[in-house]
């Protein structure tokens, strides 16, 4: 890793904190500069704006993410068992770097304003349904679900599980995560029976 890396790393690490702590908008480019140890000039060097610097902090949370939910999901399982294996690890994704995952939340609010932030949300976004639909779609393939649209279906899961995340976010002690996944689990069999 180079230092220039590195130190871009460590401004990433550092303003996903901040802006966890104190809110986006309340967070300067010489708070993040000065977290790190380095002159807000400096900063500028690694991120052309604050867009810039959101855009890099919500795609480091994203991978992140992907990561964990990934550690959950067996390929070797049925479609079902790994599809509620995906909506598990979203959900520990938030229990464990909530940081990260309002990061990726962030976006939503974000993306009104700016283009480049919008175009990184519906990346995201379209991952996310992608490794549903490919559920879906084994699922359809051994005739346990009979779903014409899985894309439309996969969707629907998405901004379901979008929804219970941010209400997870929060409230995370409301409801220990198996009791959400069995909850939200409920709405995807309503889905896709």
């Amino acid at each position: 890793m180079t230092k220039g890396s590195e130190t871009q790393k460590k401004l990433i690490e550092a303003a996903t904190q901040l802006f966890y702590e104190k809110g986006i908008h309340w967070v300067s480019f010489q708070q993040v500069a000065s977290k790190v140890g380095i002159t807000q000039a400096a900063l500028y060097r690694h991120f052309a704006d604050k867009d810039d610097l959101i855009r890099a902090c919500a795609l480091f949370s994203a991978e992140s993410g992907r990561g964990i939910i990934d550690r959950y999901v067996n390929e070797e399982e049925s479609a079902e068992k790994q599809l509620k294996a995906y909506i598990k690890g979203n959900f520990v994704w938030l229990m464990e770097k909530p940081k990260e995952s309002v990061m990726v939340a962030a976006l939503y609010y974000f993306a009104f304003n700016s283009w480049a932030i919008q175009e990184l949300l519906v990346a995201i976004n379209n991952q996310s349904v992608e490794r549903i639909n490919v559920r879906l779609k084994q699922g359809i393939e051994s005739d346990r679900w009979p779903i014409k649209d899985p894309t439309k279906i996969s969707r629907l899961i998405h901004d379901a599980l979008l929804g219970e995340m941010l209400k997870t976010a929060h409230a995370p002690g409301e409801f220990p995560v198996e009791e959400r996944v069995e909850r939200l689990w409920l709405l995807v069999e309503a889905f896709i029976k």
